[in-house]
């Protein structure tokens, strides 16, 4: 049944179905959390989050195997700022560094990769092919500010698959890094690329709730330094349902006033020497826990005033450890990484850290250095798992934009026309064409004010006489009455060059693929696809709609192939395709 509803009805229907996606998945915060199956397709993409297939090109100097790249979390918070809904996939009780999922998936970037069977594991991030529209742009752009040594790894699967979907992570989180100058957290974030708009460095607690923050982040601080006024405000945001991150001395100093994960709030240091033996017996508690997604050996005794600890009473508020540790098997149990959850709703999470710090050599590259190691490496991990894990629904966000349309196509020779209709301008201040010739360095093309105050959408258009030859890419910028932007998803038109080369895309393909051309719409075309020995594999009548039109590659073998487009009246165009099925 379809259901159509007037504007100020789509706008509470929005609202409502964040709330239920909220009830729904608050009982994935705790241990013995259900498996919530489901399939995701043919075509979808794989931010792997493992050390094999999201290695980087550093090596751990102890143990000569390669590390993992940190910048999959700055590409994963990066499509959530540009809409895209993500999966993040955590397989059920499961063991550490067990398998999620194994799939057939070929690699899509940085350089293509063929099919084969590949295990995932530590977490990885799936976007669905439905919410892959405009994708490629965005991860192009991540990639190309990176060092070869740095790019993110993304996979695509070429069947069906079986997933365990911990969350579905439809809102980007923004980060409160408090105190202590913002250095550790901060280099945290920048060694991971995390987009700057996604936190920021305050002096204090007041601002959490204005400043529309998922999480906060205390890296450390003493009772003396603490007022309690900041005590307080931490207190409060935690219990209206968002997450806050405590590490090194700040687990004490919580801990003793707000009792977030005990019921007297006695921290107990160990005594008695011989401290290195915590590294040599570690326990990777609840590893099915979002917190406690990272792979490979965690080293507990490492820096800082506040390294591990363990509780001078009973445990409270669902508390639960993903990380600890022992001396010697007649030790007390030592705790390094810690949940807690206030309230049965979604977030409202606690999470303690130990260690002062975490390094990887000068804490924004992959580059190789005697400091840069596993172990170092999974304490970042934590931090950032932490940062990802979703929170209650953020009521001082403006809405996400929604358009009724947004379209460019050619109108008559070398003019575009750019047309866009939204649905609420309620939040909206004004909007800017944005022209690209390379899909990466947009210019404005204008600036076009809101029609007015109501809640009733508009029509806009604007025509562009200044196209250059080859293809070029449109976007709109929408900007709120807070200033803050959003970007729609990237149109392409055609604008006729002398050489007759046309665009596909996806190229390599699987499946089906779009051939992109600079000809009237309605025009019918003689696509012929030949092989790289030139031997002709299929033929067919197509038409073109707005400057594209669809092939099917399904039958072809893997390789490579010429295709070539034929109008009625005898005009030629020619590219190349890699099939990767």
């Amino acid at each position: 049944m379809k259901l159509n509803l007037p504007v100020s009805g789509r706008r509470l229907l929005l609202v409502f179905t964040s709330a239920f996606i909220v009830i729904v998945t608050r009982a994935q915060d705790l241990p013995g959390a259900a498996a919530n199956l489901q399939t995701a397709p043919a075509g979808t993409l794989v931010i792997a989050m493992d050390n094999t297939n999201q290695a980087c090109s550093v090596k751990d100097p102890g143990s000569n195997s390669y590390l993992f790249n940190l910048k999959a979390y700055g590409l994963s918070v990066l499509l959530l700022n540009a809409q895209h809904r993500l999966q993040w996939v955590i397989k059920a009780g499961k063991a550490k560094d067990a398998v999620d999922f194994t799939a057939t998936a070929e690699r899509i970037t940085p350089t293509y990769v063929a099919p084969q069977s590949l295990d995932f594991m530590a977490g990885p991030i799936l976007i669905f092919p439905v919410d892959t529209l405009g994708i490629s742009s965005s991860i192009d752009w991540f990639n190309s500010n990176l060092p070869d040594s740095c790019k993110v790894k993304v996979y695509r699967l070429q069947n069906a698959t079986s997933v365990d979907v911990r969350y579905t992570l439809a809102r980007p989180p923004r980060a409160a890094l408090l105190h202590d100058t913002c250095d550790i957290h901060r280099n945290f974030m920048e060694m991971a690329s995390v987009p700057t708009i996604n936190y920021d460095c305050v002096p204090n607690a007041a601002t959490l709730r204005s400043g529309c923050y998922t999480i906060a982040t205390e890296p450390h601080i003493t009772a003396n330094e603490l007022t309690s006024y900041d005590a307080d405000s931490i207190y409060n945001f935690v219990m209206s349902g968002y997450n806050f991150l405590a590490e090194c001395e700040g687990v004490q100093t919580f801990e003793n006033l707000k009792l977030f994960q005990s019921t007297t709030g006695v921290i107990v240091d160990p005594s008695g020497g011989q401290y290195a033996n915590f590294n040599n017996n570690v326990y990777y508690n609840n590893a099915d826990m979002a917190y406690g997604q990272y792979q490979g050996t965690f080293r507990p005794w490492t820096r800082g005033a506040q390294k591990v600890w363990r509780y001078g009473s009973a445990n409270t508020n669902n508390f639960y450890p993903v990380t600890s540790c022992k001396r010697d098997a007649a030790d007390n149990l030592y705790y390094v990484a810690t949940v807690s959850k206030m309230t049965a709703d979604t977030g409202s999470l606690v999470f303690y850290l130990g260690n002062h710090e975490y390094y990887t050599n000068d804490c924004h590259t992959c580059v190789s250095g005697n400091t840069i190691n596993e172990d170092e490496i999974n304490g970042i991990r934590l931090y950032l798992n932490a940062v990802l894990i979703p929170t209650k629904v953020m009521h001082c966000l403006p809405l996400p934009v929604v358009l009724k349309e947004f379209t460019a196509n050619k109108l008559r020779e070398e003019t575009v026309l750019v047309k866009w209709s939204s649905l609420d301008e309620e939040d909206h201040a004004f909007y800017i064409v944005e022209h690209s010739t390379d899909g990466k360095n947009f210019t404005s093309a204008v600036r076009v004010p809101r029609h007015g105050d109501s809640e009733e959408g508009f029509q806009y258009e604007f025509l562009h006489t200044t196209p250059q030859s080859g293809i070029n890419y449109y976007r709109l910028k929408i900007v709120t009455v807070s200033g803050k932007p959003t970007y729609t998803d990237v149109r392409k038109v055609i604008i006729g060059s002398k050489n007759q080369i046309f665009n596909i895309y996806p190229n390599p393909a699987a499946g089906k693929t779009i051939l992109m051309l600079d000809v009237k719409d309605g025009e019918r075309l003689q696509v012929s696809v030949y092989d790289a020995a030139g031997r002709q594999e299929k033929q067919i009548i197509v038409i073109v709609k707005n400057q594209r039109t669809e092939l099917n590659v399904e039958g072809l073998n893997r390789g490579i192939y010429w295709i070539t487009a034929t109008t009625a009246n005898g005009e030629q165009f020619r590219s190349k395709l890699i099939v990767a099925q």
